[in-house]
């Protein structure tokens, strides 16, 4: 079988081992979303209510109180192309699991990306921002909460 195909089906053998639970086959509710991101993103999962509820918000496009299949694809093309940017940038410093701040300088530089620094203390303050816990490494969580945060404010204008 196609690498392409059988990424096709994984995605939707995972949303459906977990959508149906709650009543709806054709939907996650925020309880399923949760369990299924559990299941396939150990330890990336948001753990508290609130970061959930804001997560669970943005993949719900339509606002219906549900993700569809649609949202959830969408949202595993996105996760998808995060990682191809993250994994593009990391590593080239050292530890190919973290973005140094020349390497978010760079990454920056790409003509595609949204925010465009016109000095270095842009960006040092934009990595200050995306560097989370202080310890002068961007990792992919933190890089990751950065791109969701963007997301939701395209979406809300």
């Amino acid at each position: 079988m196609p690498e392409l195909t059988k990424a096709m089906e994984l995605l939707r053998a995972s949303f459906n081992k977990h959508a149906g639970k709650d009543g709806n086959a054709k939907s996650l509710s925020k309880k399923e979303l949760s369990e299924l991101l559990h299941a396939e993103f150990p330890g990336a999962a948001p753990e508290c209510k609130d970061k959930a509820d804001k997560f669970f918000k943005t993949l719900d496009n339509d606002g219906d109180g549900v993700v569809s299949f649609e949202e959830f694809v969408s949202f595993a093309a996105a996760l998808t192309v995060i990682c191809a940017v993250f994994d593009e940038h990391a590593g080239k410093e050292g530890d190919p699991k973290t973005l140094t701040k020349k390497e978010v300088c760079d990454l920056l530089k790409n003509d595609s990306f949204p925010i465009q620094p016109s000095c270095q203390a842009e960006v040092d303050e934009f990595f200050n921002m995306l560097d989370g816990d202080g310890d002068g490494l961007v990792n992919f969580r933190e890089f990751g909460t950065f791109v969701l945060a963007l997301c939701e404010i395209c979406r809300k204008n």
